[in-house]
């Protein structure tokens, strides 16, 4: 039993093979950098990242495209479809499916404070932790980021994932939370957790969910 749990704290270094802790930088044995090449070149992937995005929405543009008129029996079945999805409502617990992916809002928190002794930030707001687990659904792998996550409240106020709390989890707790280009296989699922610093007063909350990178598709989760 020890053992196993022991199998679970761990992984092999790519390097001399011998075992070490999962949220290590380094082997304690050869030294090696055992941190994944994202997580070792940060602001190269996020050019990369932005690089990608500005490809795909310029490739999306092409052409020209000519409005084609709708008649009053088409704007009112569109009107009906668009009630009908503004009335459903997704909550903790659901499957959502959207695009590429497929999600699960395991459970969401409070904090004023993230990480330990060691590395902590203090939220300007009240920090909102939202653990969620997706779903790869395409045949080829996709990559899963923060940026496909928006926090929105009763007033129509849009919140983005805090970098800085991230930070600071991932140090205190592993990388393993991070979903900072994290890929997914097909038919595979990750988990992570979504950290947003939002007002005190902040009401009605829901997570919204994309099909994936510079994807139109959006889901919406109910928290409260």
């Amino acid at each position: 039993m020890n053992e196993e749990k022991q199998m679970e704290q761990t992984r092999k270094c790519p390097k001399c093979k011998e075992e070490v802790l999962k949220g290590a930088k380094k082997c304690k044995h050869c030294g090696a950098d055992i941190r994944n090449w994202f997580m070792r070149h940060k602001i190269i992937s996020i050019l990369l990242f932005f690089m990608v995005i500005g490809m795909i929405s310029g490739g999306s543009n092409t052409g020209n495209s000519v409005p084609v008129s709708s008649s009053p029996a088409d704007i009112q079945n569109n009107n009906a479809e668009q009630k009908v999805q503004s009335e459903k409502v997704n909550k903790i617990g659901d499957t959502v499916s959207v695009g590429n992916f497929s999600y699960s809002l395991q459970k969401v928190e409070q904090k004023s404070s993230i990480g330990n002794q060691y590395f902590s930030k203090e939220a300007a707001g009240i920090y909102e932790l939202c653990y969620i687990v997706l779903r790869n659904n395409d045949k080829e792998a996709r990559y899963a980021d923060s940026t496909m996550f928006k926090l929105i409240d009763d007033q129509g106020r849009n919140f983005t994932v805090s970098t800085d709390a991230t930070t600071a989890y991932s140090l205190s707790y592993g990388n393993d939370y991070d979903l900072f280009l994290k890929q997914a296989n097909p038919g595979l699922e990750i988990g992570g957790i979504l950290i947003f610093d939002i007002p005190k007063d902040a009401k009605g909350l829901k997570l919204e969910v994309s099909g994936g990178f510079a994807s139109s598709d959006k889901e919406y989760i109910q928290i409260n």
